[in-house]
């Protein structure tokens, strides 16, 4: 005689069947946990590209700014658009109303000049800031004179860099 089991018929059955249902739940769970975890991972990662990416395009900037200064042989003769002669006028609490003139021609002051390789998104800005303290004011020889270049990177993000700059003429 065949005696076929079934899995409800013996006492244990139910409680088996209760906890494969609270496992699959608990591993349900688990895997959406680890699902959303990762996808913040990818948010993170995606906005960490978007800052370097924006921070390398600005110190780009800035350095094309230094090397179009560096070839001039007296900035002060024919300054550039980008570059605010007048001393001390361009400073980090005015900066925003520069940044307002990209793309524009204005007549007074300087106007952000768009990088090279990312002209879209990318401008630089230089000011004087004089003769830095310290600098010979010999008669006859070279007098050093100090600037503030700005980079600026508006593209998924907005990264602004500053950096001092001398030049002997």
């Amino acid at each position: 005689m065949t005696t076929t089991s079934h899995i409800l018929k013996n006492d244990d059955g139910g409680m088996i069947i209760i906890m494969v249902v609270l496992l699959v739940a608990l591993l349900s769970i688990i895997s959406i946990a680890a699902s959303k975890t990762s996808n913040t991972e990818i948010m993170i990662a995606g906005n960490e590209y978007a800052y370097t990416r924006n921070f390398y395009s600005a110190e780009g900037a800035t350095m094309e700014a230094v090397d179009m200064l560096e070839a001039m042989d007296d900035p002060q003769d024919t300054p550039p658009g980008w570059l605010e002669e007048i001393v001390k006028t361009l400073d980090d609490s005015n900066l925003d109303s520069y940044w307002s003139k990209i793309g524009t021609h204005s007549p007074v002051g300087a106007v952000p000049a768009p990088f090279r390789l990312d002209s879209n998104y990318s401008h630089f800005l230089a000011g004087a800031e004089g003769i830095p303290p310290g600098s010979p004011l010999g008669m006859g020889g070279a007098t050093v004179h100090a600037y503030a270049i700005y980079g600026k990177c508006e593209n998924e993000g907005v990264v602004t860099i500053k950096v001092g700059y001398r030049k002997a003429f």
